[in-house]
């Protein structure tokens, strides 16, 4: 593990599929990945708004599912939001030692 996140930088947001495709493992074994390293306290989870109706990023982060979402809608086809159902699992880079 400390082989990898040594060229993290804290802040660093993940996403499970970037990774998959490139070290072409399967998505399981990267969700299990990620998992151990949220627990190693090396990642923290996020959840990024993603429109399930025109499937574009709103380019909002929320720490969790709680979070005040601000603007419920989409910029590009005007969805609204519903936090369950609209946002993906991603990971941020807490510390890397």
């Amino acid at each position: 593990m400390e082989n990898i996140v040594k060229y993290w930088t804290k802040g660093t947001v993940l996403y499970p599929g970037d990774i998959k495709a490139r070290t072409h493992i399967s998505i399981e074994t990267t969700y299990n990945f990620l998992n151990e390293l949220t627990k190693s306290g090396y990642l923290e989870k996020r959840f990024e708004l993603y429109c399930s109706e025109c499937h574009k990023f709103k380019g909002k982060i929320l720490k969790s599912l709680t979070d005040d979402l601000g603007d419920t809608s989409c910029d590009f086809c005007h969805h609204e939001f519903i936090v369950f159902k609209d946002t993906i699992l991603i990971y941020e880079v807490s510390r890397t030692n």
